[in-house]
Formats: C-alpha cells, structure tokens, sequence
C-alpha cells in the first residue's frame, strides 16, 4: 500500500492576557480551542463486501481532526513604533477533548458492470491509545497595531511543536500545527 499525507488547516479559537514588563518584553498567556489534525491518502487498498468477499482495489481518503483545550505561555519581545512587530518564544501545554476520523471510499466499478457506491463514513475515534496530554514548544512572530489608547488589531503567526508522542499504538508522530491568528486587543 502506498501513503501519503499532509497536514489539515487547523482552527483556532480563544482568549489571551498579556501582562507588560516594559515596552519591549512581555508576557503572554492564552486558553484556546485548536483543531489540528492530518489528512491520508492510502493507495491500492483491498474492498471488500458485506460478506467480507474481495471486490477490487481503490484509493482511501482519511482525514483524522483532534480538538484540543490548549494553554499556550509565551514572552513576547516587542519592537517599534505605532505599527510595532514582535517575536514570541514559550510553551503550551494540551488536552485532547476528542478526535473525529472520516473516510471516503471513492465509487467502484467491476468488469461485468457491478457498480459500488461512493462511501463516506464519519465516527469518533476510541482515546485509549491516543496521549490525551500534549506538550510542546511556540515560536512566533505578528505584528500589532493601535487603534486607539486602548484598542488595536494584530496578526500573529505561531508554530507548536509537540514533544510527546502522540500515539501509544504503532504510529509514531508528533504533534506540529502552524497557526495564523487574527485578533482585537482591549487595554485594561
């Protein structure tokens, strides 16, 4: 069989607090909700019947999303004026709240004009050989500019890459997710 895969558009979602120690450091903390996942396609696979006869070989598309609660610690060096740019270095720690696998069979058609209908399946994937928890390293970059005092937008680009092996089965491979993130900030 061959496999290929490549990575899902993650989606990220939360709050953040950063605390200024001066103008060009500070501290940044934020509970999230991403999604990461990857996306397979497997060649040349067996189909069988209900009855579990072979039917023909055919291409599997499966694409497996994991939804984290995710806590990410960063101190952020900022730089300039008015439009100011920043780099950011931390950690984030995760909890995997589930996992949703989905497969798509493509239609197949045998010699004599038996036709196999195209197949999508979507479930939840058992956690018990799946690490709930995740740990890993941000590196980061953005820009941030002031509306007003006390409003202003940013960009922020961050890549987590995840220490701890994801699996406890016979897959091996770390979590790593490239987030863009575009936000509103409020100056308490």
């Amino acid at each position: 069989d061959n496999l290929t895969n490549e990575s899902v558009l993650s989606f990220t979602e939360g709050v953040a607090l950063q605390y200024n120690i001066s103008t060009l450091l500070s501290y940044n903390c934020k509970i999230m909700y991403h999604i990461k996942g990857v996306q397979y396609y497997w060649d040349n696979i067996t189909r069988t019947n209900i009855n579990g006869d072979i039917i023909g070989l055919t291409n599997l598309d499966e694409k497996n999303t994991h939804h984290y609660l995710s806590f990410p610690i960063v101190v952020r060096f900022n730089f300039g004026e008015g439009m100011r740019f920043f780099g950011d270095i931390g950690f984030y720690s995760s909890y995997l709240l589930k996992s949703i696998q989905e497969i798509s069979y493509p239609s197949l058609t045998l010699p004599g004009g038996v036709t196999y209908p195209e197949q999508n399946q979507k479930n939840e994937i058992p956690l018990d050989n799946i690490n709930r928890v995740d740990f890993g390293g941000i590196l980061g970059a953005g820009v941030f500019y002031e509306i007003t005092e006390q409003i202003a937008v940013l960009f922020e680009y961050s890549s987590h890459i995840g220490l701890i092996d994801f699996s406890s089965d016979k897959y091996s491979y770390y979590n790593r997710s490239h987030t863009f993130m575009l936000g509103c900030s409020y100056n308490l």
